[in-house]
């Protein structure tokens, strides 16, 4: 029974006293602290009024961040893992070895999607008698692999080189 249900209540409670004294025209001093009473309790229902509209706004409140709470899990259940995978690429011989250098990458499990892959030269032989060049490039990239190529070029003589490399995605 909310508010109103119990204003009314009283107030029906406090006429149908009231109507049936006035009749009898014999107004008790019982029947008059009876009254007495249902109008402190009506006083007491209206003076609880501003409270129980405050607590209301605040159910309301609670109920908006629930609701939040149950849509940011629901997001979060239904996203799609994020993950990486990491390797190294080597080529590595003495007398050099043949340049340039292609390997193509199988991940260990296939993204949804082509992930980013970055790169990094990790180690570099080479002779000290020429120039070092050399390019590593990461290309053809898939949700299954990529192709690694390292190549030099000009004069320079080079043994090996690794690079390492990390895929990310979902």
């Amino acid at each position: 029974m909310g508010l109103k249900g119990i204003v009314l209540l009283i107030s029906t409670i406090a006429f149908s006293e009231t109507e049936s004294h006035q009749r009898n025209n014999t107004i008790s001093a019982k029947n008059q602290s009876d009254n007495y009473v249902v109008l402190y309790l009506m006083e007491q229902v209206f003076a609880m009024k501003p409270r129980i509209a405050s607590l209301e706004k605040e159910i309301n409140n609670m109920e908006l961040t629930i609701n939040r709470q149950k849509n940011k899990i629901k997001i979060l259940q239904n996203r799609k893992e994020f993950r990486c995978e990491s390797g190294m690429v080597k080529h590595h011989n003495f007398p050099s070895p043949p340049w340039p250098y292609k390997l193509g990458v199988t991940f260990k499990t296939p993204f949804q999607n082509a992930p980013t892959v970055t790169q990094g030269l990790t180690m570099l032989d080479s002779s000290r008698s020429t120039n070092v060049r050399i390019n590593s490039i990461v290309h053809k990239v898939t949700n299954k692999g990529f192709e690694a190529y390292l190549h030099t070029w000009t004069d320079t003589i080079l043994y090996g080189a690794f690079i390492t490399w990390m895929a990310c995605g979902y």
